[in-house]
């Protein structure tokens, strides 16, 4: 379990507890701390409460900027606070971290830019996820399987005129021969 900026800033006011009941008012604050965040990490959604799926083109072009849509599915009747982290490609700008909170039983969509930087075939790997308790002191780290495989091909658009006529003058050099259609 991860705790939250709310559960430090719990941790933290123990000084005053401190100053006021000494350390056993420490200790038994502590623990009753303690106590919460593992009762709220129990009852954070567990991983069979909760669908996620990448929706993203299959073929990619290069140096286009282009959607990656995630869909954060929650089958629970409570509402939950929610952060995804996409795993793109190595070589690729990573993703961003993603917030947001889906309602009971329903489903929340959440998107973000890519632009593929070099030609080829990539793999998107795993969705990470980090589900908030209902008390918000704890996130609970879980890890959806979500890889994808996806092409990335060059750009039509970004080729340019000059760049077809210096293709044309080094093609004769290579054997290629202009074709004339009648």
């Amino acid at each position: 379990p991860i705790p939250t900026v709310g559960t430090l800033w719990l941790l933290t006011s123990g000084v005053a507890v401190t100053l006021f009941w000494g350390w056993q008012g420490v200790l038994s604050f502590d623990l009753l701390i303690l106590l919460a965040c593992s009762l709220d990490y129990v009852m954070a959604l567990k991983a069979k409460a909760i669908d996620v799926d990448r929706r993203c083109p299959h073929r990619f072009s290069l140096g286009v900027a282009q959607d990656i849509e995630i869909l954060i599915g929650n089958r629970g009747i409570r509402a939950i606070s929610v952060q995804v982290r996409d795993q793109t490609p190595i070589p690729w700008k990573a993703a961003p971290v993603l917030k947001g909170v889906v309602e009971g039983r329903s489903t929340l969509k959440l998107r973000y830019p890519v632009t593929p930087p070099e030609r080829g075939l990539y793999n998107f790997g795993n969705l990470a996820l980090r589900v908030a308790g209902p008390l918000g002191l704890v996130l609970r780290p879980l890890h959806m399987k979500a890889t994808e495989e996806i092409k990335v091909y060059p750009s039509v658009p970004a080729l340019k005129y000059p760049d077809l006529a210096t293709y044309r003058r080094t093609a004769r050099y290579w054997g290629v021969r202009p074709t004339h259609w009648r």
